[in-house]
C-alpha cells in the first residue's frame, strides 16, 4: 500500500546488503514484513472505530520488490485517514457522514442522547437521555448530528495521530514528511535490523 495512501509508514534506511547470503536477505525481508503486519495491528487497536469500523480494517501491510531492494508500508486507501490522524481546523464537515454515525452508535430504539462536549470530543450524557422511537428517533438523529457539525465550526477536530502513538508503542524511530494531502512517517529500518536481527554475512 504505497503511492496513493493518504497517510502511511513506509519503512526506509540505507542497509549495504551486498555481502549478505541470499538467506540473510529473505530473513531481513520476511522480518521486516513481519514488522509491518505487527505495526498494522497496533494500529488497527488504536484506530476508532466510527460507525462502521471502516478505517480501522484499511490499515494494511504491504511489501513488493523495487529496484535495488524491497520496499515495505502500511497504509489505508481512505482519504479521510489523513483527517482523523492530524485533525481539521474549523470547518463545515459534511451533514451525511456526521447523520451516519451517530445512527450507527445509537442502538435501533435506543434513548436519545444527552450530548456533552468533552475535551473537544462528542461524548454521551445522561442528563437528557430518553427513550424515542420512529420519527423522534430520526428527529433525535439529526439533532445530534447537527450540533456536532456546530461544534466541528467551531473548534474543528482534534488529531488521533495513530499510527505516530502506534511508532512510538512499537519503539520505533520515525521521521514524518507532510504536504497538504499527506502524512507519511518514515520508520528507520537501518536501525531496527541492528538492533534486531543482526544478520549474518
Amino acid at each position: 500500500m504505497t503511492g496513493g495512501s493518504p497517510v502511511s509508514a513506509e519503512f526506509k534506511g540505507n542497509v549495504d546488503a551486498t555481502r549478505w547470503s541470499q538467506e540473510t536477505v529473505r530473513d531481513v525481508q520476511n522480518g521486516m514484513l513481519a514488522l509491518a503486519h505487527q505495526l498494522a495491528g497496533v494500529i488497527q487497536r488504536l484506530a476508532p472505530t466510527g460507525a462502521t469500523a471502516n478505517l480501522r480494517g484499511s490499515f494494511v501491510a504491504s511489501g513488493r520488490e523495487v529496484t535495488g531492494g524491497y520496499a515495505v508500508s502500511v497504509g489505508t486507501p481512505y482519504d479521510y485517514a489523513l483527517y482523523v490522524e492530524t485533525g481539521t481546523v474549523p470547518h463545515w464537515a459534511p451533514i451525511q457522514p456526521l447523520i451516519e454515525w451517530v445512527e450507527g452508535k445509537l442502538q435501533p430504539h435506543v434513548k436519545a442522547i444527552g450530548l456533552q462536549f468533552i475535551g473537544g470530543r462528542a461524548a454521551p450524557a445522561r442528563k437528557g437521555t430518553r427513550v424515542l422511537r420512529g420519527d423522534k428517533r430520526q428527529k433525535e438523529i439529526l439533532r445530534v448530528a447537527y450540533a456536532i457539525q456546530a461544534k466541528i465550526h467551531e473548534e474543528g477536530t482534534r488529531g488521533q495521530y495513530i499510527i505516530q502513538g502506534a511508532c512510538e508503542e512499537m519503539g520505533l524511530n520515525y521521521s514524518v514528511t507532510e504536504t497538504p494531502d499527506s502524512r507519511t512517517y518514515y520508520i528507520d529500518i537501518a536501525e531496527w535490523i541492528g538492533r534486531h536481527l543482526r544478520p549474518k554475512g
